[in-house]
């Protein structure tokens, strides 16, 4: 994959997660269900995409230096 392929993957995963701040209407990161604690769907898929995008962003860097 190319420099160039990378920034803009890069970009469109921090588009996602910009989509994704948006849209949550009231943030609760948890909640208890019988003795569980469980995060919803777009806490759980925010904190997936902003590890890619660490994960990717650090990759990126050490592929410029």
């Amino acid at each position: 994959m190319s420099q160039e392929e990378k920034k803009q993957l890069l970009i469109l995963e921090m588009k996602r997660v910009i989509e994704i701040l948006e849209s949550k209407k009231e943030v609760k990161v948890m909640k208890e269900v019988n003795g569980y604690l469980e995060i919803d769907r777009e806490t759980s898929e925010l904190k997936a995409k902003l590890r890619e995008i660490r994960r990717d962003s650090l990759t990126f860097e050490k592929t410029i230096v």
